[in-house]
């Protein structure tokens, strides 16, 4: 049987003592007007790897069923049982 381990407790005395840092609030201001450039940034390029992803997929579709063909490659495709 797995032992459980303890959630840890803090306390509200526990908490007012813990130091955390921050930039100047210049800079967290400066930070914060980028953030939704960054986001959008980010938007665009999902948008654009899901683009390429559909592309990916048309290709590969066309290219295994013989409707386009690489450059260099030509002829009839030749039909064969999985055995041979």
């Amino acid at each position: 049987m797995a032992s459980e381990q303890a959630i840890p407790i803090i306390n509200k005395s526990t908490f007012e003592t813990i130091e955390i840092f921050l930039p100047p609030l210049e800079e967290q201001k400066a930070v914060a007007e980028v953030l939704p450039d960054i986001d959008e940034l980010i938007t665009s390029i999902e948008k654009l790897i899901d683009k390429k992803q559909k592309i990916k997929q048309g290709t590969m579709q066309l290219l295994l069923t013989g409707k386009k063909r690489l450059p260099g490659f030509t002829g009839e495709w030749e039909v064969k049982r999985l055995q041979d």
